[in-house]
């Protein structure tokens, strides 16, 4: 429509609307769309189709030859078509930006470039670069020592470059002040160390360390609450205690699949558990599987007084509730025995493999109940027979009882125990107390129950839970390491993976830890270091092995990250580590487990560039009724437009036009209600217009979809016009140029600089094909 050629943009519908109105009444009226489908505003996918249609409905005609927009062979061509970064990021942290740099030329070799780097309009870095043919990676060191918002522009140079409108890319990165740390732990010795560590970091406002010391309650709980921080670290602590644990550890795993946050976890964090629901969920996000290892399975019995004597004082509900906490202590590696005695004794599971869960063993502990007779040593019998034979890396008899035996079977009871021994089958003893029971009777249970722990232990101690906070302190302070396969010897450091980021500037050579929590790695979990113990089958002399564990493995969970160190952050563990290596190991092993991106919103939010256009989609983690987003966009020439954005599907979406090349401010605001609200700004930069992509693949789908049956498309070149028998007359045209000066037929050309070339759509016209 106008005298000159327009070499900036596409715009299809529009210059069939204008060729339609060139026609006279009084002809055959025809349009050939010479053209790669492809418009430069594609948010109304359904235009052409309608525009099409429009024409058919005044009797005028479209065909369209398709041509595919792919670089000339024989052309050399460099484009910048993509960069890859982090778009906010904390302060101080090591960022790169990797830039797809597109290569073509003539004989299919070698392209010489020079690729620069601007940040705030300053040329910051240069580089050159010998480009392969096809796709080049290429990659700079961004600045992060300064909170700030930083432009970027990334220029590649090139003699002969055909195409210099593609050889330019913005991006822009925001870098924040300060990596937020939430610390959960049981000892302020993990806090003062993890302080000390960062002092210099926390001084400048890079680093700030929120520490829950030993509390069940006030801990960040919801996502919202949770997306504040950056990484999450757990330490010696039982989340099981948590109020709320599985609320929880369910808002953590989202927060770290979905929004890309860190959890690190140091030591025991009693996951090993097997009936608790939040351990177990928390166990999964874990690149180890704790409490199993490849040494042969051990075996355990429980061995529970059910006698009448047990209703006495509560004492058989701690029973049955320090049954199932060592269910839950136990690996899933390992097989179970459970025998109750009363005036006899009965089984009630044999041979359970805990692989198969706890569910089951739980509800026949709970089923329990008292019955008249007290005769101990028909318990220990039964297990003695049923344990002696297999093979397992440790066999434990865990004795639950009062130690009040009408048998009065106090000798065979020393007799069975030793002989149990004997087959290396060790017994502790848990006392649930005598209750009101006292004078000889009590005196003589007591020590029965201290020979018993004497004799089947190697000089064991009795265990008391006579009480429900001396059965809950035995079994967190002093069962629960043991049982869930913590490895109290000093264990040499090995190196598994030498080349990792978390071993930069570290040399662990004779250093070792005092204890770990002996696990597995599970498949895709990097493991940088190992730890190893000998274990030897019971019974089996010559029949032992060399077991390595990890001692710190990582992987990828969702969009974050995870990473476990199976030793303890600060004490006993520790000390067989030199205090430099130590600080630049966890130094390491704490900044490598950051998040590459850094958001402290409850929602993800994306901006997706179509052709003239771009799309926001923002998704919360929870829908609500009361939900609602809104958008605020400032454009390169300062035009700004804001409204609310449309939900749908769960999420809310909002698409605008991006009329000229420039960064793009957008603002979106996400609440529910008037109890929360949260405002986050990101920049979207349009480099150069799709147009100008060299290397673009197109197809011809868009074409067919408009056309429709008004008309044919063709892919190859060729195109033969027929009019309609009910039309004056019928004839067929091939695309010749003198026939085309002769005949009523107009043609729309797509010849925009930098798509079609002007002899590849003269070439069509001289092929002489019907």
């Amino acid at each position: 429509s106008d005298s000159g050629v327009d070499d900036s943009s596409t715009n299809i519908v529009e210059a069939l609307s204008y060729t339609g109105s060139l026609f006279r009444d009084d002809v055959i009226k025809r349009i050939v769309l010479i053209t790669d489908g492809k418009a430069t505003d594609g948010t109304d996918s359904d235009a052409l189709r309608r525009q099409i249609n429009s024409l058919a409905e005044r009797n005028i005609h479209v065909d369209a030859i398709f041509l595919d927009n792919n670089v000339s062979s024989d052309k050399k061509e460099v484009q910048i078509s993509e960069a890859d970064f982090a778009s906010a990021v904390s302060c101080g942290r090591d960022e790169k930006v990797s830039l797809k740099v597109q290569a073509n030329c003539a004989d299919g070799g070698n392209v010489d470039a020079i690729i620069t780097l601007y940040k705030n309009g300053e040329l910051y870095k240069q580089t050159a670069h010998t480009l392969n043919k096809g796709e080049n990676t290429v990659t700079f060191a961004l600045d992060t020592k300064v909170e700030g918002v930083n432009d970027y522009t990334v220029k590649v140079e090139s003699e002969e470059d055909y195409n210099l409108k593609n050889n330019q890319i913005s991006f822009t990165q925001v870098v924040s002040g300060k990596t937020n740390v939430l610390l959960i732990s049981s000892t302020y010795a993990d806090a003062n160390y993890l302080n000390s560590l960062y002092s210099e970091q926390i001084s400048a406002g890079k680093v700030s360390i929120t520490a829950k010391i030993d509390m069940t309650n006030q801990i960040p709980m919801t996502v919202e609450e949770l997306c504040e921080f950056d990484q999450i670290i757990i330490s010696n602590y039982d989340v099981a205690n948590m109020e709320n644990a599985q609320l929880f550890v369910q808002n953590l795993d989202t927060v770290v699949s979905q929004y890309g946050k860190s959890l690190l976890t140091f030591g025991d964090t009693h996951i090993q558990g097997g009936y608790n629901e939040a351990l177990s969920s928390l166990s999964d996000m874990l690149p180890v599987m704790y409490g199993k290892t490849e040494d042969a399975p051990k075996l355990y019995t429980i061995l529970i007084d059910t006698s009448r004597s047990m209703f006495m004082s509560s004492k058989f509900e701690r029973a049955k509730n320090a049954a199932k906490e060592l269910v839950g202590m136990m690996s899933i590696n390992d097989e179970l025995n459970i025998i109750q005695f009363n005036g006899d004794a009965e089984p009630v599971i044999m041979g359970y493999d805990l692989s198969n869960g706890t569910a089951s063993v739980i509800e026949k502990i709970d089923a329990l109940e008292v019955v008249q007779g007290t005769v101990m040593n028909a318990g220990l019998t039964l297990a003695h027979n049923e344990m002696k034979s297999g093979l397992y890396s440790e066999k434990r008899l865990i004795l639950i009882t009062d130690g009040l035996d009408l048998g009065n079977d106090g000798g065979e009871v020393i007799k069975t125990v030793k002989a149990m021994r004997s087959d290396s089958i060790n017994t502790m003893v848990l006392d649930v107390g005598r209750g009101g029971t006292s004078g000889s009777a009590a005196t003589q249970a007591e020590q029965l129950l201290e020979s018993i722990a004497r004799l089947g232990n190697d000089g064991g101690e009795v265990y008391d839970v006579s009480s429900a906070s001396d059965l809950k302190e035995v079994l967190e302070n002093e069962i629960s390491a043991d049982m869930s396969g913590y490895e109290g010897s000093f264990s040499f450091i090995t190196v598994n993976r030498r080349k990792d980021e978390v071993l930069k500037n570290v040399n662990l050579d004779g250093c070792y830890v005092g204890g770990y929590i002996k696990s597995t790695p599970k498949a895709n979990a990097n493991t940088v270091l190992q730890v190893s113990y000998e274990y030897q089958i019971s019974g089996e002399e010559d029949t032992a092995g060399n077991v390595y564990v990890p001692l710190y493995s990582y992987w990828k969970y969702g969009n974050g990250k995870v990473a476990s160190y199976t030793s303890s952050l600060t004490g006993r563990d520790t000390s067989g580590i030199n205090s430099s290596v130590r600080d630049a190991l966890f130094t390491n092993v704490i900044e490598t487990a950051v998040p590459a991106e850094k958001n402290n919103y409850p929602f993800t939010l994306s901006i997706a560039e179509g052709a003239g256009s771009a799309t926001l989609s923002l998704t919360p983690s929870t829908y609500r009724g009361d939900g609602w987003a809104k958008y605020k966009i400032t454009a390169p020439d300062g035009t700004t437009t804001q409204g609310d954005m449309s939900f749908g599907s769960l999420s809310y979406g909002y698409t605008f036009v991006t009329p000229s090349e420039g960064k793009y401010e957008v603002s979106v605001t996400y609440g529910y209600g008037d109890l929360y609200q949260k405002q986050v700004t990101k920049y979207f930069n349009v480099s150069y217009s799709a147009e100008y992509d060299s290397f673009a693949v197109y197809d011809a789908s868009a074409l067919i979809k408009g056309v429709g049956a008004n008309g044919k498309v063709s892919t190859d070149g060729n195109l033969v016009i027929e009019n309609d028998e009910k039309e004056v007359g019928k004839y067929s045209l091939s695309l010749t140029m003198p026939l085309l000066i002769a005949c009523v037929a107009l043609y729309a050309v797509d010849i925009a600089v930098r798509k079609l070339k002007w002899d590849d759509i003269k070439s069509l016209f001289g092929r002489g094909k019907k």
